[in-house]
């Protein structure tokens, strides 16, 4: 049975994206490959690991959308409406937000936004 929820995770010894993670007890437990064989990591009692999880929606091109991502987006909840915007996406209490910062002052609800595009991630792309 496939989970509803998907994650991934930053690497931070590595500096990498790990995709396909497995979480027990909210932690990262290891990788899946390709023939859903588990490859378990050895953490050595450090924080290593930043997980991240899957919103479910995919952007404009057919891309899933995952906390921690950096998008292109554009809202009109006001009348003169706002386009190509930039912001992170963020989990926060139980919702994904779109942010000019990570957990910042500013935080609307994804689901305000249209015409959402990834053009990155916090950890690999340095744009806002």
């Amino acid at each position: 049975m496939k989970s509803r929820f998907w994650f991934r995770a930053w690497d931070i010894v590595k500096k990498e994206m790990i995709q396909n993670v497995g979480v027990y007890n909210g932690q990262f437990i290891g990788e899946m490959d390709t023939q859903n064989n588990w490859h378990k990591f050895n953490n050595n009692g450090e924080d290593r690991f930043v997980l991240m999880q899957c919103t479910g929606q995919k952007d404009k091109e057919g891309n899933f959308i995952w906390e921690g991502d950096i998008v292109k987006c554009d809202i009109d909840y006001d009348k003169d409406g706002r386009v190509n915007l930039i912001r992170n996406v963020v989990y926060i209490d139980g919702a994904f937000f779109l942010s000019k910062q990570e957990k910042g002052i500013d935080d609307c609800p994804m689901y305000l936004f249209h015409n959402i595009e990834v053009i990155g991630n916090i950890y690999q792309h340095e744009i806002i």
